[in-house]
């Protein structure tokens, strides 16, 4: 009897209390989730910058081989899509996949016969671009 009515006469105190730890529970729970986005943020723009690295590293390596094989001064346009993997059924599990599109530019290579382009681009399909599942297609203009 006596615990009900020092309840009643302090309620405002324990209301008081009550709302302050709601408060501080819900502010560590917001206060996490924003580090897990922040690191999940840092973590994309890591991987994003970890592929611009390959591909800069796989441009010279072709520039290089080109050089090489006498085809000096050869412009290279990377292009890049990427798209979502979707399943048969349609879903997705948030995997992003890079299709990537080689145009190599040389007055000499468009002048090269069928089977000297063929030998050509079997080399050039050689160099690995070291981003896994991608897919790369090579033009000639």
């Amino acid at each position: 009897m006596k615990w009900m009515q020092m309840m009643k006469k302090n309620s405002g105190t324990i209301l008081i209390l009550f709302l302050v730890m709601v408060t501080i529970i819900l502010s560590s729970f917001i206060n996490s989730s924003g580090r897990e986005q922040a690191a999940a943020g840092k973590k994309t723009k890591n991987a994003e910058q970890d592929n611009r690295n390959m591909e800069k590293a796989y441009r010279q390596d072709l520039r290089e081989f080109l050089c090489a094989a006498g085809f000096s001064n050869s412009g290279i346009t990377m292009t890049r899509t990427t798209h979502f993997f979707e399943w048969p059924d349609g879903t997705t599990d948030g995997t992003i996949v890079f299709n990537y599109t080689i145009s190599i530019h040389h007055r000499k290579i468009r002048e090269l016969g069928m089977d000297e382009l063929e030998n050509l681009l079997a080399e050039i399909a050689g160099i690995d671009l070291p981003i896994e599942g991608c897919t790369v297609s090579y033009k000639i203009l």
